[in-house]
């Protein structure tokens, strides 16, 4: 409807005069009420004028607004004339309410009145709502009572009346207007003993007389410690009588490892069936929600379905939700003091000479490949031919080439536009990109506009070059060209991706139960198409720099095909012949098989491998395990010299998704290894519907398109995200992370730049490639991964830059290896990591694993570790879709291995760490981090940093946290070349804590689900720091605040000299822009 504000109309408030359940709106002067609340609103050729006359009152004596209308001739638009009584609490569904007021006319009419939403599209929320006044010169008082059927969030107009139909130039008089709320919302009524039943088939709506008593400590229980035999195919009921004074409803604080149904007097009012917990806190602010309760006794059940990891519960009392707990909880980051817009006038390319441009970090191979092949160095790290001996590092990222068609339009880059990009990239210190899965690149765009809905059963699979090139886009494949030499020619290398789920067809999409990856176990066919891509590829001659690809030693690293390993989740029914042949051959018949699997079977009908068979520990589980360990070096084997046969010298890798023991026999074979790590990888759940998604374009880019996403809120320093996937390095060869990020949605995501490059440092692993486009040319919302247009992804790529690829935390000296042996790891761990025990020690030493029974098909290095263990404890692993994790571990029995150490003089008698107090010391002193308390430090002579959680000082070695106001990383580094903390004159300080998009909608602010991703700009969460820096000088320096393009923003006068020392005082919430980086200049 399109209405106006009534030019000269005097706006009334209401006079709120709030009890716990009634709001009265009421005028006395239309001085003080102007504007505040009771709100008409005018159609065109409408007028309302209103008044408060001093010899007007209601029968109880009270002031009345007089509202005089001009209506246009015939006028029927009972909406032209509004009043609107403005109520700014939500509502939920079944709460009472009661309207009350007095009103008549000075004449006879209609007018109609109604709760309803006071914006679009303006309906209303309870039924049988809408009631129609009969007006006389006689007061009335109108009562209505109505109940809730829809949710919805104020601004609301309780009631509207709707004046357009009355007599034009008659008055409406209407008294002080009435809300009362009739029922009412209680905090949880219930206590802290229960009655359980462990019948699948309990009731809900009754106590079964054989349940038997528990009670919750602390508002929680561990029901499998209770009761071992809960596993995710078992069932509990839990069970409590409670009263209640009158009927309403209860708030309740819940939470359920994993799925829930809750029942009130046997009717189910919440249920997490589609979703589980969501989060694995377990405590009861995971769910909030209101349930019915009727006046005195009453019964809740709450069924649930353990997870695959336990099975706990949590019930305890909240604060009663007078409304929808849902809407009343979501949490929408502003921009204002608390948040602060970054400039996105110069945010993603860095500038020339800026304090952000790295390219100068490090000395450049200009161009990349001057110094030889990547190869294996004799003690196993990745060296170049013509600098042995000499570890090489690769800090980049990942380029999704396909993808980037479809937000980036990189298919449309001309070569100005690629160099920019190039440029781009030097600047943010890069010395590597992982081409990522390129072949859709290579299809072209065509891919979206033509072949999106192709059917990948019709669509035939090319064998021959003419037919391969048919498909081919040779514009990208020029783009792709252009692009590696320009990177080339700025020193940067690349891993090279052979596949993904397509390769070169004319087809989008294909199910993962159909993918080209499942079909090269044993089709030859796929096989041939890989061989002939390979080649074309490989003898493909760059123009731009007249080498062939298989003799260009940019190229570092080759992987045959992105994330190849085995998911139980999609099933292995692609096997089953191969599997079924494999059986033939070992037990020639019927009978022998089902003598050795101790069931009737039969050769020909043998089912598919599951993840239940190889958790059997028995013979069934061996010769499934044995069978898939041979398929996966066979296939290893293949894809090696197959690649080899193209003519690439080079190193290449496979198996890189999941370090489970599985697959380290087929990976053990190859000359290097990879691996994808990610902590608090979102998930996608079904739509709430609790909010519209604004912008359906910026909630796909950010990945919350149609879904929303769910993210966990732990803290990564107790995690086994980096700790899993070092123990399961080889030693003795290069190893490269390929794709790892700390979810984009997390809130301590600032930690990954101090803790993941710091200990990848001490490693001295080969590569780190953060997930996913941290170079990018196009403004666009932040989103699952790590991305150019993530504020703190910005700042944990700066921090990388300095401490993994500049080595201002140095390797550790010594070495631990963990000897796999097959007869310990199988049949009773081919699911499974290496255990966490083992894996700690990666916290303070070198650690990685040898496999001297498989023989690589290379030669790779030659390892003497200071200390050997045998590994006989493994940690469970999760395998989703698209992540996995390993569990951690707190037996303790990580306590001898750490005592090892000291016996050999690894970890020193000074060395403060302590396994059982979580505390962990690196051997070379650099790194201390407080597991328990999720803190850490950094101290080297060229960065000092910290990870802070509390308010709380910290002092490092020049570097002093006086107080820190919001959990953030902090952290000091030299800028001048290799000069250190003490001797260089320029700095940059990083304070990172927490960013989200403009508009972004969360759950609550425990930012446990994204309903609405928002769009740019980017907020930044403020805080303020105060620190001390012993500079050793008299003077004091310039500080600036810093645009993320490096340029300068405005400069910091809160500077001064405190003890002898720099003291700066930072309150973030009073910069213009929101910014993570500050310069500090010596003049």
């Amino acid at each position: 409807m399109n209405r106006k504000f009534l030019c000269g109309t005097v706006f009334f408030t209401l006079l709120s005069v709030m009890a716990e359940d009634k709001t009265i709106w009421s005028c006395s002067s239309v001085s003080e009420m102007a504007g505040k609340g009771i709100v008409p609103f005018a159609s065109k050729g409408y007028r309302c004028s209103t008044s408060i006359p001093a010899d007007v009152k209601t029968p109880d004596s009270e002031p009345v607004i007089a509202f005089k209308v001009e209506t246009p001739p015939g006028a029927a638009n009972p909406y032209g004339i509004q009043i609107n009584f403005l109520y700014q609490k939500p509502v939920a569904v079944g709460q009472k309410y009661r309207l009350s007021f007095y009103h008549k006319g000075s004449c006879e009419g209609e007018v109609v009145y109604s709760p309803a939403l006071q914006y679009a599209p303006y309906t209303g929320f309870a039924p049988k709502s809408t009631e129609t006044l009969t007006v006389t010169t006689q007061w009335r008082k109108a009562t209505m009572e109505f109940t809730v059927n829809k949710s919805v969030q104020p601004p609301l107009a309780m009631p509207r009346f709707r004046l357009g139909t009355f007599p034009d130039s008659e008055t409406f008089y209407l008294g002080p207007v009435t809300l009362e709320r009739l029922d009412k919302t209680y905090a949880s009524l219930l206590g802290r003993s229960w009655f359980y039943s462990m019948d699948r088939e309990a009731p809900v709506n009754r106590i079964p007389a054989d349940a038997k008593p528990l009670e919750l400590i602390d508002d929680r229980i561990d029901l499998s410690k209770m009761f071992p035999s809960l596993k995710t195919d078992k069932r509990i009921v839990l069970y409590q009588q409670f009263d209640a004074p009158a009927a309403g409803s209860m708030t309740l604080g819940m939470a359920a490892d994993w799925w829930m149904e809750c029942f009130v007097n046997g009717n189910d009012v919440y249920n997490t069936l589609k979703t589980g917990n969501m989060s694995q806190d377990f405590i009861p602010q995971d769910h909030i929600f209101n349930v019915p309760v009727r006046r005195g006794g009453n019964l809740i059940a709450v069924r649930i379905r353990p997870g695959s990891g336990g099975c706990k519960f949590a019930c305890g009392k909240v604060p009663a939700m007078d409304g929808d707990p849902k809407l009343l909880r979501l949490f929408r980051p502003t921009a204002g003091t608390r948040f602060r817009p970054i400039n996105s006038a110069h945010f993603l390319e860095v500038k020339p000479g800026t304090a952000l441009d790295f390219s100068w970090l490090v000395a450049r191979d200009l161009p990349a490949g001057v110094k030889g092949r990547l190869i294996v160095g004799k003690t196993g790290n990745a060296e170049f031919e013509k600098q042995p001996g000499v570890p090489a590092r690769f800090y980049g990222f990942n380029l999704p080439l396909g993808s980037m068609m479809w937000e980036d339009r990189i298919h449309e880059w001309d070569k100005a536009k690629l160099d920019r990009f190039c440029d781009a990239v030097a600047r943010r210190g890069y010395n590597f990109a992982r081409i990522q899965v390129p072949e859709v690149f290579f299809i072209g765009f065509k891919v979206f506009r033509e072949y999106f809905k192709a059917d990948y059963r019709t669509v035939s699979i090319p064998q021959t070059v003419a037919e391969l090139e048919e498909v081919l886009d040779m514009g990208n494949l020029d783009r792709f060209d252009y692009l590696l030499a320009g990177l080339k020619k700025r020193g940067i290398y690349i891993s090279l991706d052979m596949a993904g789920t397509r390769m070169i067809r004319k087809l989008w999409s294909v199910p993962r139960t159909n993918s080209f990856s499942s079909h090269l176990f044993f089709d030859p066919l796929y096989r041939n198409h890989w061989k002939l891509y390979t080649e074309y590829m490989m003898n493909r001659k760059n123009p731009y720099t007249g080498i062939a690809y298989k003799d260009e030693p940019q190229i570092v690293m080759v992987n045959y095909i992105n994330e190849q390993d085995l998911r139980f989740a999609n099933g292995l029914d692609f096997l089953l012949p191969g599997f079924r042949k494999y059986l033939k051959e070992k037990y020639k018949t019927d009978q022998a098989l089902s003598a050795a699997w101790g069931v009737p079977l039969k050769l020909d009908t043998v089912p598919a491998i599951t993840e239940a068979d190889l958790h059997r520990r028995d013979r069934r589980a061996q010769d499934s395990g044995e069978y898939l360990i041979a398929a996966m070096r066979e296939m290893s084997t293949w894809f090696y010299r197959t690649l080899a046969g193209s003519g690439y010298p080079g190193l290449s890798y496979h198996w890189d998704m999941i370090l489970r023991t599985l697959e380290f026999p087929g990976r053990a074979l190859l000359p290097a290894a990879s691996h994808h790590t990610y902590f608090a990888h979102p998930q996608a759940i079904p739509s709430q519907k609790i909010v519209e998604k604004k912008n359906r374009s910026a909630n796909a880019s950010a990945g919350n398109y149609p879904h929303d996403s769910t993210v966990s809120q732990n803290s990564s320093l107790d995690s086994s995200y980096f700790r899993a996937t070092a123990a399961a390095r080889f030693l003795d060869r290069p190893y490269f992370i390929t794709e790892y990020s700390h979810s984009g949605l997390n809130r301590y995501r600032h930690e990954r730049g101090l803790y993941f490059a710091s200990y990848a440092s001490l490693q001295e692993w080969s590569a780190l490639a953060v997930h996913s486009r941290t170079v990018r040319l196009i403004r666009l919302p932040l989103g699952w991964f790590d991305d150019a247009n993530d504020p703190i992804s910005r700042a944990n790529e700066a921090l990388t830059a300095l401490i993994y690829l500049r080595r201002d935390v140095q390797a550790a000296p010594h070495s631990v290896a963990l000897e796999l042996q097959s007869a310990r790891m199988f049949p009773e761990h081919y699911l499974a990591a290496i255990g966490d025990e083992y894996a700690k020690l990666a916290l303070v030493t070198r650690l990685g694993s040898l496999y001297p029974e498989i023989k690589p098909l290379r030669e790779v290095g030659q390892v003497t570790p200071d200390v050997r263990f045998v590994p006989e404890r493994f940690s469970q692993l999760s395998v989703g879709q698209w992540f996995i994790s390993a569990d951690t571990s707190d037996s303790g029995r990580e306590v001898p291995f750490f005592e090892e150490l000291r016996r050999k003089n690894i970890l020193s008698s000074e060395n403060p760490t302590d396994p059982k107090r979580k505390f962990y010391v690196s051997e070379t002193g650099e790194l201390a981090l407080d597991a328990k308390a999720k803190t850490m430090r950094v101290i080297t002579p060229r960065l000092e940093g910290v990870i802070l959680k509390k308010d709380e000082p910290v002092r490092l070695n020049r570097l002093e946290i006086r107080s820190c106001s919001r959990p953030a990383a902090v952290a000091l580094a030299a800028l001048d070349g290799l000069k250190d903390l003490k001797t260089a004159q320029r700095y940059l300080l990083v304070f990172s804590t927490n960013a989200f998009n403009t508009g972004s909608v969360f759950d609550s602010d425990a930012l446990r689900v994204w309903l609405d991703a928002g769009n740019t700009p980017q907020i930044i969460e403020t805080a303020t720091l105060d620190l001390n820096f012993a500079d050793g000088r008299a003077g004091v320096p310039e500080v600036w605040a810093l645009n993320f393009d490096g340029t300068r923003a405005e400069k910091i006068t809160a500077v001064s000299r405190r003890g002898g020392k720099f003291a700066l005082q930072l309150d973030t919430s009073k910069l213009r822009f929101g910014t993570v980086f500050f310069e500090i200049v010596y003049r």
